[in-house]
């Protein structure tokens, strides 16, 4: 009977040993995956915070409307500035036919 129970007892143990070696080996797989992961997280959060700028920094740039926009009025400005130049030239001569004049001035 002593000889059954030792048995048992030897059985038990084994089970404990083997059932507590397969649980050590399930939780280490486990952290391991769990670093991982918690590894995988930060960079997605790198992406994530990388993208969200980028996205700020897309909402400030003009779109093809804008651009098609600033180019007409681009062009708009040219001519203006041109008609201001062909208005400017007769206000020029004006001014050297001026000067002219004060130098032939006597002085004195």
């Amino acid at each position: 009977m002593l000889d059954l129970t030792y048995k048992a007892i030897a059985i038990a143990s084994l089970l404990l040993s083997l059932g507590a070696t397969f649980y050590a080996w399930l939780t280490s797989q486990g952290s391991r995956a769990l670093k991982r992961a918690q590894a995988n997280a930060d960079a997605l959060d790198q992406v994530e915070r990388r993208v969200s700028r980028i996205e700020g920094e897309i909402k400030h740039m003009a779109d093809e409307n804008s651009m098609h926009e600033l180019k007409q009025l681009i062009t708009t400005l040219q001519g203006e500035i041109h008609v201001l130049t062909e208005r400017i030239k007769p206000v020029a001569a004006t001014q050297e036919r001026f000067q002219e004049w004060l130098m032939q001035q006597p002085k004195g």
